[in-house]
């Protein structure tokens, strides 16, 4: 597994990944940007909801000032909280932009001779990455409670973060890719037959897009890997 993860790196070398990779980085600012616009704003319109309530109820002065100076350092926190969490799950949108180009340059180097993946539209693949994306997100924040409650027990909240988020983006991205060679009736048996590796992959994955400017070429890697995972599976 963790020479398929070396070759993945080294594939970003490769000219034609190359310029999908300064593509990959461009739009994964953009929807760390988008994220940070949409979250930052829910959160000052509640602060603001907050400081009219309280002083709908008489609360003025020092003790107003105080509440919003807490409400403010805590949405900064929960800012940076929910965009670590939802950002993994959200940036598997743009796979489906570059998924062929960084599949066939793996397949072409590391496996010749395969035969032509299946054709998709982009619409389909863009359907597909929507649904898992939406999966990954939604679990998450679902989730959230309790990684803050596990914040008490020390490193409980980590394991459930890569746990999901292992199970999550590595069905995600073999979904992905798997569905390039496979029919879709035979996606869940080829799942299930590898299922552990798939789920240590996602959680490798999961570390990679959490680690500060990695995060950004990162979807292009993890592209790369379940390639490789995908294509030793299929030749075991």
């Amino acid at each position: 597994m963790f020479s398929s993860l070396a070759k993945s790196f080294a594939q970003l070398s490769d000219p034609r990944v190359r310029k999908v990779v300064w593509w990959s980085i461009l739009l994964a600012l953009g929807v760390f940007v988008l994220l940070w616009i949409g979250f930052g704003f829910l959160l000052s319109w509640g602060g603001d909801s907050l400081a009219a309530w309280l002083q709908s109820l008489g609360w003025e002065g020092f003790l107003l000032r105080s509440v919003e100076w807490l409400a403010a350092a805590a949405s900064v926190g929960a800012l940076l909280i929910v965009s670590l969490l939802v950002f993994p799950g959200v940036v598997g949108i743009l796979i489906p932009l570059y998924l062929d180009q960084v599949a066939d340059a793996v397949e072409d180097r590391h496996y010749p001779g395969l035969p032509p993946a299946r054709p998709q539209r982009l619409a389909e693949m863009l359907l597909d990455a929507l649904r898992l994306v939406g999966a990954t997100v939604a679990l998450n924040l679902l989730a959230l409670p309790f990684y803050l409650i596990f914040l008490f027990i020390p490193g409980l909240n980590l394991l459930l973060f890569y746990l999901l988020n292992g199970y999550l983006l590595g069905r995600e991205y073999f979904e992905l890719v798997a569905v390039r060679r496979l029919a879709r009736s035979e996606l869940k048996p080829a799942w299930k037959a590898r299922k552990g590796r798939y789920l240590v992959a996602g959680a490798l994955i999961t570390f990679l897009l959490t680690i500060p400017l990695v995060n950004l070429i990162a979807p292009v890697v993890a592209t790369a890997f379940m390639v490789h995972l995908f294509q030793n599976a299929s030749k075991a």
